[in-house]
């Protein structure tokens, strides 16, 4: 067990004594909340930064969400490195598997990108002339 799974309270008919059940419950907590920043499985689930069983897709993979212009695929420079790990092609842009693994994370950086001005961190650290809000309407398409 990967000691990630929520946690509940132990049943009345469980196997062990309700004493080591809530022991062993308070010892998953104790470790869900050191390696997940304070938090609990549950607890991320709850705010909806962890996926559950029944989390809808992303809306990057759909294509909601466009992709930046610094990031279109025709910007990328061709590679001739090699996947490696038995797979076929290069780490370069024209390689349609590597794109619909990049595609989404190109999707989320964009969404980054150009919400820039909205994120706590400080307004120089991205350039205003790319932000979207900056370009135009149909600038990232």
């Amino acid at each position: 067990k990967s000691g990630f799974t929520p946690l509940s309270l132990p049943l009345p008919d469980a196997p062990m004594p309700y004493q080591a059940l809530f022991r062993l419950a308070k010892e998953r907590k104790s470790y869900q909340r050191e390696w997940l920043n304070g938090f609990t499985s549950k607890e991320l689930r709850d705010l909806g930064a962890a996926e559950d069983a029944d989390t809808k897709p992303s809306e990057l993979s759909a294509g909601n969400v466009p992709i930046h212009p610094l990031y279109r695929r025709r910007n990328w420079l061709p590679s001739n490195l090699p996947l490696g790990h038995g797979l076929d092609g290069d780490w370069d842009a024209d390689n349609d598997t590597l794109w619909t693994v990049l595609e989404p994370i190109l999707r989320l950086a964009s969404l980054f990108l150009s919400n820039s001005h909205v994120w706590p961190w400080p307004a120089h650290s991205v350039p205003i002339h790319l932000c979207a809000a900056n370009e135009g309407p149909g600038s990232m398409d």
